[in-house]
């Protein structure tokens, strides 16, 4: 398998872990605080429905418009930026409205990230190799989905909602890392790395 068909994969599969130990982590917060929880919790599932409801529909259209792999380092890097702010909130009522945001701005960036990655596969796998590709990641994906809530649980059970919020921070920084790292060898062969442009990593 290409190097770069590898980190695709790795990075859509940590990130696809983050997001599910996020929602979980999350959910199990907001309903240990009883009563007041269970009608955050509401807010804060129907805050992301809704988003994804009017947004997903829309976002190839919008994604098409910006460079995809732009899109998915951006989203990756927010997305990590965000949760570590998070892991340092000591304020329980701060902390509350804060994962609610948070999961709603995840929502909006999933509604183009999505997409884009969609997109993006094609123009970095060979196309006699997108199908071994997309079965492999399903494969992938299938894998997570089943694991990561068990994960998941032991994680939370163990060590808390803020360790969670840090290990979110974590797998959106290594998916940023492993889409940053695409086809980087190549890049150093055509520019001296002491006058690379930065711009250009993001191209």
């Amino acid at each position: 398998m290409k190097k770069n068909e590898t980190k695709l994969l790795a990075s859509r599969a940590v990130n696809k872990i983050g997001n599910v130990m996020y929602d979980y982590g999350n959910s199990t917060w907001i309903a240990g605080l009883g009563s007041i929880g269970q009608k955050y919790m509401g807010y804060y599932q129907l805050a992301e429905n809704v988003i994804s409801l009017f947004l997903n529909p829309i976002g190839g259209a919008v994604a098409d418009r910006f460079k995809r792999r732009q899109i998915l380092l951006v989203t990756d890097f927010i997305g990590g930026l965000m949760c570590a702010v998070l892991a340092f909130i000591g304020n329980d009522n701060i902390m509350l409205y804060g994962l609610i945001a948070v999961n709603a701005a995840l929502a909006i960036m999933s509604a183009f990230s999505g997409t884009s990655f969609r997109s993006y596969v094609v123009t970095v796998v060979a196309e006699d190799r997108l199908v071994a590709f997309n079965s492999r990641l399903e494969v992938i994906s299938q894998i997570v989905s089943i694991s990561s809530p068990l994960f998941a649980f032991l994680f939370v059970d163990r060590f808390g909602l803020k360790p969670t919020l840090i290990l979110d921070s974590v797998t959106f920084f290594l998916s940023f890392l492993l889409l940053f790292l695409l086809g980087f060898p190549a890049w150093l062969t055509n520019f001296q790395l002491c006058r690379l442009n930065p711009y250009r990593l993001f191209r």
